[in-house]
């Protein structure tokens, strides 16, 4: 059976994502059939407000997953080729602030997202008072299994430069957690050293009193550094997108 337009669209960006049907029905809060049903074209016509549940959870907005198809949502079927997903994170613009809104009856969040990349080697910082360009929806659900945070704490960057492949590329969208600014639990985060910042891993080494600042790609050289010439700027708590290559 041929796929709709929306089917072949979630299709696309799931794999991408590495998301199975299962996985991205939960994760936006429906039955675990739902996606798969669409995929099979058992589903031909969705609902606007489950679809804007799915987008959500894919980094996109419900005009991305419906594409050229015209009239009923998933009715009708398409031999137009969709657009490569952006390097830019698909985002929702204007009025939005740090907070949650509702779409149908699912909670979502909003959260900044800034133009200025944190480097994965030397290179730019996010300014604390900087004002994103604009903003992210996520699901409430699948934020709650991450954080507690407040919306406002929470950022959508950018990752450059190449050190921390093969767990993170450069391009990828990362979730910064800017609540967590301590380095007592060990993990990936955005930190500035003087005028530098990183995403790094850090470890810590209780017998000197030291923090190990590592690079998973092992051409960049570990560093042990005093904890207090360190800034943490933020914990990085997830994965939003992968760069396509």
């Amino acid at each position: 059976m041929t796929q709709t337009v929306v089917a072949r669209e979630i299709e696309r960006r799931r794999k991408l994502l590495g998301k199975t049907p299962r996985g991205l029905s939960l994760e936006a809060g429906l039955r675990p059939n739902y996606v798969r049903d669409i995929l099979i074209g058992q589903s031909r016509n969705p609902a606007p407000e489950k679809l804007a549940k799915i987008a959500a959870v894919l980094g996109c907005t419900l005009d991305d997953l419906v594409g050229n198809a015209k009239g009923p949502l998933a009715g009708e079927r398409s031999t137009a080729v969709a657009a490569p997903i952006s390097d830019h994170l698909a985002a929702y613009n204007g009025g939005l602030q740090p907070g949650v809104i509702e779409i149908g009856r699912a909670e979502f969040v909003s959260i900044g997202r800034f133009d200025a990349s944190f480097s994965a080697g030397p290179g730019s910082l996010i300014d604390p008072q900087a004002e994103p360009l604009d903003f992210h929806l996520v699901s409430m659900h699948w934020l709650r299994a991450l954080t507690t945070a407040a919306p406002e704490q929470l950022a959508i960057v950018k990752v450059s430069n190449d050190s921390m492949t093969p767990t993170l590329n450069d391009g990828d969208w990362v979730l910064i957690d800017r609540a967590q600014r301590r380095a007592s639990r060990e993990g990936i985060y955005a930190l500035r050293v003087f005028d530098d910042s990183w995403i790094k891993r850090i470890s810590l080494n209780f017998r000197d009193r030291l923090v190990q600042v590592i690079s998973d790609n092992p051409l960049y050289p570990m560093k042990e550094l005093p904890e207090d010439e360190i800034d943490l700027i933020g914990r990085v708590i997830s994965l939003v997108s992968r760069r396509m290559p």
